[in-house]
C-alpha cells in the first residue's frame, strides 16, 4: 500500500445500489472518481465522500499504471477521515455459526462444509478490517 498527497481534481461521483430483492437488502456504495497527482483514483464508500474539487487530500491504497484504488482518505483541507468499517454483529455471528456446526460435524460429516464457509468469511472480514487499519495508520503516520 502506499500514501498520496495532492490537490482534488475533476472530481466526479457515482452511487451503485446492489440487493433489495425479495428477502435481501439493499446496499449503496458511493463511489469518487477524481484525480490526483497522476492518477485517476476511484474511492469506494458506503456513504457519500466530503471531498471537494480544489481540496487537499491524503489517501492510502493500490496503485497501478496510472489508476489508483483508495482505500482510506483524509480530507486534510475539512477535517473529514473515511468513516471506520462497520461489521455489525457479523464477526460474532459467523463465530458461533462455526463453533455450532463444528460440534454437529460430529454426527453428521458434510456439515463440515458450514464450517469451512464460515471460518473462510471470518477470515477475509477480518483481512479487510486489518487493511483498513493498516491504511488509516499510514495515512496518520504520512509526513
Amino acid at each position: 500500500m502506499e500514501v498520496i498527497e495532492g490537490i482534488v481534481k475533476d472530481l466526479d461521483r457515482v452511487s451503485h445500489t446492489s440487493g433489495g430483492g425479495g428477502d435481501t437488502s439493499a446496499s449503496t456504495s458511493h463511489i469518487a472518481l477524481f484525480k490526483l497527482k497522476n492518477f485517476r483514483v476511484k474511492l469506494s464508500l458506503r456513504s457519500p465522500a466530503m471531498i471537494s474539487d480544489g481540496d487537499t487530500i491524503r489517501i492510502c491504497g493500490k496503485g497501478s499504471t496510472g489508476e489508483f484504488s483508495a482505500i482510506y482518505c483524509k480530507n486534510i483541507t475539512t477535517g473529514w477521515n473515511s468513516p471506520m468499517l462497520k461489521q455489525g454483529c457479523a464477526k460474532s455471528m459467523l463465530m458461533m455459526m462455526a463453533m455450532g456446526s463444528g460440534f454437529l460435524t460430529i454426527f453428521f460429516k458434510p456439515i463440515f462444509l458450514m464450517t469451512a464457509f464460515c471460518l473462510i468469511l471470518l477470515f477475509l472480514i477480518s483481512k479487510g478490517e486489518s487493511q483498513y487499519k493498516k491504511a488509516k495508520e499510514l495515512v496518520d503516520n504520512y509526513s
